[in-house]
């Protein structure tokens, strides 16, 4: 995001509005660069009425009052994580483990680099005979909760701080269906669940039904089990497989990985040609040094396959190894099916040893 600060350098307005902006895109961890403007023709070009004034993005451009640069500047803070800033969307159904993720998600956001969006979905009960809402109180009950939660988020009423990005979202429907249709918004980059919800939700969203919204969402999830805290992670354990080296999963995965710089530890179950490996090796080699010499260490392994499936062999590596990030690919007919079909493997996602991280390969 580009933003561009005129005014008098020098002036003590000037740079109280300055010290006051950064603060709050530090805040947000937004990326930015900002830029100082005292050249008087610019003003006369771009119809300024008065300086000091921040224009954002060469598009939206705000008027600042020197007598109160913490109002001003908040205008433009609201701008910028309403209109600029892309969302880490939250479920949550007011369970312990729902929050434990939201307490996640709050850490995790400002690495990203994005704004908190917290959704409840509010499924009323009806009465079959005549189509009546049986608790009508209830959603207005359960939309004031919401509510009152994302303020507790947001930072206290102090004039001198900014709230933190969060925003709040209260929607009617079938669970499942509303999480699917909200991660399709181009604004939402990242989805975190809790995985033991009061409603089961991860059990429905990830469940082994093909329909699930796991397979229909593009966007990535992380699953969240109880009594996890957020840490930066070092380590990161990728299971990789021609779904992850021949899709645009493999960039979300170093995008992702780029505020953090951990070490990536890939993982191939082997199977049953023995050229397998190598082939798709090279093929990960060549992704990763695709742009050059890239950001992070990593290693690349071969490891057995399982009497069981493929799913027990990459938690036992990772139980093992204990990553602080497992991370897996979906695809229809590939590794998440099979992470979330059989017994045992569902039982890894519902209750895995740390965070999971599930890309998609399209």
């Amino acid at each position: 995001m580009e933003l561009e600060l005129f005014g008098v350098n020098r002036s003590f307005r000037y740079q109280t509005i300055k010290k006051q902006l950064i603060r709050a895109l530090e805040q947000s961890g937004v990326d930015y660069t900002l830029s100082d403007i005292g050249d008087i023709d610019k003003f006369i070009e771009i119809g300024l009425d008065s300086v000091p004034a921040i224009r954002v993005d060469h598009e939206q451009l705000f008027s600042m009052d020197p007598e109160n640069a913490h109002k001003s500047v908040e205008s433009v803070y609201t701008y910028i994580v309403n209109k600029k800033m892309h969302s880490l969307l939250v479920p949550v159904d007011f369970s312990a483990c729902a929050e434990n993720a939201l307490n996640y998600a709050v850490a995790l956001a400002p690495h990203l680099g994005l704004k908190l969006d917290i959704l409840h979905v509010y499924h009323p009960v009806v009465d079959p005979h005549n189509a009546v809402i049986l608790d009508s109180d209830l959603g207005t009950t359960m939309r004031t909760r919401l509510e009152e939660l994302g303020q507790s988020y947001r930072g206290d009423a102090d004039k001198n701080t900014f709230d933190r990005p969060v925003t709040t979202r209260f929607e009617i429907g079938f669970p499942l269906q509303v999480i699917e249709d909200v991660s399709k918004e181009d604004s939402v980059s990242l989805i975190v669940m809790g995985t033991l919800g009061a409603t089961n939700m991860v059990d429905q969203v990830l469940g082994s039904n093909s329909s699930s919204a796991a397979n229909k969402s593009r966007k990535p999830i992380i699953l969240i089990p109880p009594d996890v805290t957020f840490t930066p992670p070092k380590h990161i354990v990728a299971a990789f497989s021609d779904e992850l080296v021949n899709s645009e999963a493999i960039h979300r995965l170093f995008e992702f990985n780029k505020p953090f710089g951990a070490h990536i530890d890939f993982v191939h179950v082997q199977g049953d040609n023995p050229q397998q490996f190598s082939e798709i090796r090279n093929k990960l080699m060549r992704r990763i040094f695709a742009d050059g010499t890239p950001s992070f260490s990593f290693d690349v392994h071969e490891i057995a396959k399982s009497e069981r499936n493929i799913a027990v062999s990459i938690q036992s590596y990772a139980d093992k190894h204990k990553p602080d990030l497992l991370v897996v690919t979906s695809k229809r007919r590939g590794l998440i099916n099979k992470l979330f079909h059989a017994s045992v493997s569902r039982h890894i996602c519902l209750n895995p040893n740390g965070p999971i991280l599930v890309l998609h390969d399209d």
